[in-house]
């Protein structure tokens, strides 16, 4: 077989599990990494020419749209890829509930605008309306392109959303217009970048919208949609519920600061979201197979271990992130980033998580975890902000992550018996003290020679996991030079 067909049946068809897996990451890693790059370079250009009130005024009106749509979300993409194999009559019914729901609820940014909003803000607030109403519908379609494991329509609309949003506003912010806002252009900017990407969807996946069968699905809704939706309703929160306090207590610049922090966050946990994107619809087609379970296993230690190296690696970094992506104006930063990092760490096995929660239907649980979840981050944003600052905030943020890692954890171990805490979770501990005692300067080749120290603690206890990644690596590289 040739090189070339190997390849496009790789990348471009599902013949098995484990080939479905590897095309799913693949497409998804290629097009994370390539959008993360552009958007972290167009991060630190609105850093550097726009200041840190007009970032402010923007990431706080994307915080307050996010809210005010979150009505609209049911947690309809999650239940599509759950249920898309199971139950395929009710996909174009979902997707028109979806557009209905969008609709009714532009009575909220409507009301807002004329009730709260400064009449400066009206037009670039309007312009992410609509942005936001396209970015919902295009996460949608996206949701089932991954259920057929279309992952590369994905990865094409991904591209053409980023690629776009930063091409054209940054042509439109240097050729300016004294008589329009830098603010509106950039909107703008994004308005592109997400309509182009949603046409392409629609083209590619050519989905159906069924609006007669809506008020059928009221049973359905009750049982699955109604957890998810009070889920995404509190997680929608507790996302955006922090600028709002910066805004109250510390002004828009911090809110501009604190954004920017967020999305370095956003790109840092990369890796499990495109690990938990390309999973889930695997297991929820396959649950009941043999190795599922030891799937979930290994992924989630995995991705716990890599989590403690991430961290460890970026907090030792963290001057050089900021200097490099943000600017040397904004380095009185690197100390909240640090902290910040910590969030990183345990989102890494969190995402994963409520993954096989959704797919073992613990909605109800969800929900009521995520609601102590919200309590403790809105008391702690309270008690901290006044006294620490952006550091409370982040403080807060960390004590409700922690609370939410450990009690799915313990549902997931001795709930439903999946028994994924196991001796295996040891070696991480003694793996990151090797890392810290071989920590000497913060230089690129130190860092280098500590994941090497790190990787080989795993490797001195004959790790499964870690040593069957590099007979996968080694298996596949053979196969390649043989094909040459």
């Amino acid at each position: 077989m040739s090189i070339l067909r190997r390849f496009i049946n790789l990348f471009f068809s599902n013949q098995s599990r484990k080939q479905t897996i590897i095309k799913n990451i693949s497409w998804l890693a290629f097009s994370e990494v390539i959008v993360s790059i552009i958007k972290m370079v167009f991060l630190g250009y609105l850093a550097r020419e726009l200041g840190a009130e007009l970032v402010g005024q923007f990431f706080y009106m994307i915080a307050i749209l996010n809210i005010l749509f979150i009505p609209s979300d049911m947690g309809l993409g999650t239940l599509i890829i759950r249920d898309y194999y199971s139950q395929p009559q009710l996909v174009p019914k979902l997707l028109a509930c979806r557009v209905v729901l969008l609709i009714g609820v532009l009575i909220l940014p409507v009301g807002y605008m004329i009730g709260f909003l400064e009449p400066v803000l009206s037009i670039p607030f309007i312009i992410l309306t609509v942005k936001l109403m396209s970015d919902q519908l295009s996460k949608l379609l996206q949701s089932r392109c991954q259920a057929m494991n279309k992952m590369e329509w994905v990865t094409s609309a991904q591209l053409m959303d980023g690629l776009l949003t930063v091409v054209i506003a940054i042509g439109l912010l240097q050729i300016g217009n004294p008589l329009v806002s830098p603010l509106v252009l950039l909107c703008l900017g994004y308005l592109a970048g997400s309509m182009c990407a949603l046409m392409l969807l629609i083209l590619l996946s050519k989905p159906r919208f069924q609006f007669s069968g809506i008020r059928e699905l009221g049973g359905y809704f009750k049982h699955n949609a109604l957890p998810l939706k009070l889920t995404g309703i509190i997680q929608s929160v507790i996302a955006n519920m922090d600028e709002l306090f910066i805004k109250i207590f510390l002004g828009l610049s911090a809110v501009g600061h604190y954004g920017l922090l967020k999305r370095i966050i956003y790109y840092a946990v990369l890796p499990p979201r495109v690990v938990s994107q390309s999973v889930y619809p695997i297991l929820s087609r396959d649950w009941h197979a043999n190795n599922s379970v030891h799937m979930v296993k290994k992924t989630l230690f995995l991705l716990s271990a890599s989590a403690v190296s991430v961290f460890m690696i970026m907090s030792t970094q963290a001057d050089h992130i900021i200097e490099s992506i943000l600017g040397s104006s904004l380095i009185l930063l690197t100390p909240i980033l640090q902290g910040y990092l910590i969030v990183t760490a345990i989102a890494y096995p969190t995402i994963f998580i409520q993954n096989i929660m959704v797919i073992k239907d613990q909605l109800k649980e969800i929900a009521i975890v995520t609601v102590i979840m919200l309590g403790i981050n809105f008391v702690g944003n309270w008690v901290f902000i006044v006294r620490f600052g952006m550091s409370g905030v982040i403080m807060s943020t960390i004590v409700a992550q922690i609370f939410y890692l450990v009690v799915t954890m313990a549902i997931i171990h001795y709930r439903l018996k999946l028994k994924i805490l196991n001796r295996t979770f040891l070696q991480i501990p003694v793996a990151s003290l090797v890392f810290l005692v071989s920590f000497y300067n913060a230089g690129i080749i130190s860092v280098s020679l500590q994941c090497v120290a790190y990787i080989g603690v795993f490797i001195l206890f004959k790790n499964e996991d870690v040593i069957s990644l590099f007979t996968m690596v080694k298996k596949r590289g053979r196969l390649l030079k043989h094909d040459y």
